[in-house]
């Protein structure tokens, strides 16, 4: 099942990346924390009726998880870089 948050990061990097440069990057960053927040609270809310079904939940939800975790990597990068470029540095010479 670890393996499972480690997989979705890696198609979150890559899709929120995609979807950063599509919509934007903070509506991006509202729908990874999102599927972070979803995925986690369905991975400890819906765990219920035979091990099957809970394991699948599980699996499904820390996926999710991962998309979102993995989403944040790219956006949150491109935040601060889109941030920074405001500030300007004093150069000493």
């Amino acid at each position: 099942l670890l393996g499972a948050v480690f997989m979705g990061s890696v198609i979150g990097m890559l899709l929120m990346g995609y979807l950063g440069d599509l919509m934007g990057i903070r509506p991006a960053l509202i729908l990874a924390n999102g599927l972070t927040a979803l995925g986690a609270l369905t991975s400890s809310l819906l765990s219920w009726g035979s091990s099957e079904v809970v394991w699948t939940v599980i699996l499904v939800s820390r996926i999710v998880l991962g998309v979102g975790v993995g989403g944040n990597y790219p956006l949150s990068a491109a935040k601060a870089a889109e941030s920074g470029k405001d500030i300007q540095v004093d150069a000493v010479q």
